[in-house]
């Protein structure tokens, strides 16, 4: 919840205009594309933990960065963070299928989109009051942190449930 505040924080502490956020918006979607095609091409060649692990920390380096220099400086870091983000957004779900049994997978799914969508909108909500009020940095380095938490819990996890499968 708090990543998808980067355009609201970029543009007060970088007094973007509206300009600058209509690049921020084409930065974004080019990041999107960019991490889709990063997912798919190496998403035979490394695991999906692996590839998990290396994006979501290229998002706690990145993001927090991104708000320290000027608006190129950030829309770079933004671009390499939020392509990193989409990466970690694809290998999770991969994950999942390899831990949560097939007949159990929809219930899953369900209650981690239901969870997650909560958490996004908590975190959006309490952000849009803590914008100003804390240093985007800190803010930034929380959000990034909590994925970092999110994904080290899953990469440990689907490694055990991953060695009890081939034991």
């Amino acid at each position: 919840g708090l990543l998808g505040l980067v355009l609201v924080i970029g543009i007060q502490e970088l007094s973007m205009n509206a300009t600058d956020s209509s690049i921020l918006n084409t930065v974004g979607m080019a990041s999107s594309f960019a991490g889709s095609l990063i997912f798919s091409y190496f998403s035979d060649k490394v695991s999906s933990r692996v590839l998990c692990l290396i994006s979501s920390i290229i998002v706690m380096i990145t993001i927090p960065f991104s708000i320290v220099g000027g608006k190129l400086w950030f829309y770079a870091l933004y671009f390499l963070g939020i392509s990193a983000r989409y990466i970690v957004d694809g290998t999770i779900p991969v994950m999942v299928t390899q831990i949560v049994p097939y007949e159990q997978m929809g219930a899953y799914t369900s209650l981690r989109m239901m969870l997650m969508t909560a958490g996004s909108s908590i975190a959006s909500l309490a952000g849009g009051f803590l914008i100003g009020n804390i240093p985007s940095f800190l803010l930034f380095t929380i959000a990034a942190g909590m994925l970092l938490i999110c994904v080290v819990v899953y990469y440990l996890y689907a490694g055990i449930c991953l060695r009890k499968k081939s034991a």
